[in-house]
C-alpha cells in the first residue's frame, strides 16, 4: 500500500543520509622546495576512496600531476593502492603505508639534498582546508 511505500522510502533515504555522513573527507599538503603536494581522500569505515595525490610544481608552465588511489585504514595506518602506475615518489616502495594523526606521515622516495643520495624518507603532510 501507499503508506507502507512512503515509510519504506523514508527509511531508505534516512539510511542513505546516515551512510553518506559516515564518510570523512581528509586533506593534507606538503610544501617542498620545488613543488606542493596535496593528498585528498575519503574514509568510510576502513575503506579509503576518492583518493587524489596531486603534485603542483612551482614552475607555472607545468600542469599539476594527479594520481588516483584507494586503500584501507586500520587504526592510524593507511595502506595505499594507486590506480595504474604509482607516482615516481613511490617507485621504490613495495607496500605504500602512511600514518595518520594530526599530520600525515608519508614514506616517499626522493633525493636527500643533504647527502645528495636517493632514498626512502618520511615526509610530513599537514592538514589543509577542504573547499
Amino acid at each position: 500500500n501507499m503508506k507502507k511505500s512512503i515509510v519504506t522510502l523514508m527509511f531508505v533515504l534516512t539510511i542513505a543520509v546516515l551512510s553518506a555522513s559516515a564518510q570523512t573527507k581528509y586533506c593534507f599538503e606538503n610544501e617542498g622546495l620545488k613543488a606542493t603536494t596535496g593528498i585528498l581522500f575519503r574514509v568510510s569505515g576502513n575503506k579509503i576512496t576518492e583518493g587524489e595525490f596531486t603534485t603542483s610544481v612551482y614552475d607555472e608552465t607545468a600542469s599539476p600531476v594527479k594520481s588516483s588511489f584507494t586503500g584501507k585504514k586500520v587504526g592510524k595506518i593507511l595502506t595505499i593502492k594507486f590506480a595504474g602506475k604509482a607516482p615516481d615518489e613511490f617507485m621504490k616502495i613495495k607496500t605504500i603505508k602512511w600514518t595518520m594523526g594530526k599530520t600525515l606521515k608519508v614514506q616517499m622516495y626522493g633525493k636527500n639534498y643533504t647527502t645528495n643520495k636517493w632514498s626512502v624518507y618520511s615526509a610530513t603532510f599537514t592538514g589543509c582546508d577542504i573547499n
